[in-house]
């Protein structure tokens, strides 16, 4: 082998070794940044999994409140009470439509939160 392309030889090799040293270099990095994110992911979970619970102490007090107004129903004979109470289960049944409806939206936005951060879907 001739001296020029032992020098050519011994460069590459020795490039190649630089390059790798750089490469395990930002590996650190970006098993910081992983683990970031995996903490972070988990903080979501938790939070998901806290909402899906509210959600359903939620459904819970509605399916009680509907019952408990049907016991009402029947036990009111004046066609006045009877409206007055279905006035005021419309208002507790909308106030738990919204209450509702804001978990859901949260729950949506974590989720395209997961889907964005690690950039597949889970589901």
């Amino acid at each position: 082998m001739s001296q020029g392309k032992f020098v050519i030889l011994l460069l590459v090799v020795g490039s190649l070794g630089v390059w790798g040293c750089v490469q395990s270099a930002g590996n650190g990095a970006n098993a910081e940044r992983i683990r970031a994110l995996e903490t972070k992911i988990a903080r979501l979970e938790d939070d998901f999994k806290a909402s899906i619970a509210v959600r359903e102490q939620l459904r819970k007090k509605l399916t009680s409140v509907e019952e408990e107004r049907a016991q009402l129903s029947q036990q009111v004979g004046q066609p006045g009470l009877f409206e007055v109470a279905q006035h005021v289960e419309m208002n507790h049944r909308s106030r738990l439509h919204t209450a509702l409806m804001s978990t859901i939206s949260v729950l949506h936005l974590v989720s395209c939160i997961a889907v964005r951060v690690l950039g597949v879907d889970k589901t």
